[in-house]
């Protein structure tokens, strides 16, 4: 989310295991971010990992920014209990 242009929605890149994984727009409305003030609303993302994650392995995922090449969330996860 960019406040100086707060109605214009991000390019992200995913990351998994330090590979790019896939570009999409965070352009989908989460009511949170409206009552946040977090411009629109319309800053959400979504997702579906195909293939699947190795549900045997530990993943390190990373949400870049591509505006300015920022991370935006980094987060270790496990696929087994999912």
């Amino acid at each position: 989310f960019d406040p100086e242009q707060a109605n214009v929605s991000l390019r992200i890149e995913i990351y998994v295991d330090g590979k790019s994984s896939v570009v999409v727009e965070a352009n989908i409305f989460r009511h949170d971010l409206k009552e946040n003030r977090i411009g629109t609303g319309c800053h959400g993302f979504m997702h579906i990992f195909s293939p699947s994650l190795d549900k045997n392995s530990d993943h390190l995922i990373v949400v870049r920014s591509l505006s300015d090449n920022v991370d935006i969330a980094r987060a270790s996860i496990n696929c087994q209990h999912w």
